[in-house]
């Protein structure tokens, strides 16, 4: 499921460069 993929790597990219996410932080805020 690309939902699954979606939630993984948003995690990810959270952890690893919380700084460095403006499109991600985007899903993260809701």
């Amino acid at each position: 499921m690309p939902s699954f993929v979606f939630f993984n790597t948003l995690l990810l990219h959270k952890t690893n460069s919380r700084s460095s996410t403006p499109f991600f932080k985007l899903p993260v805020s809701s």
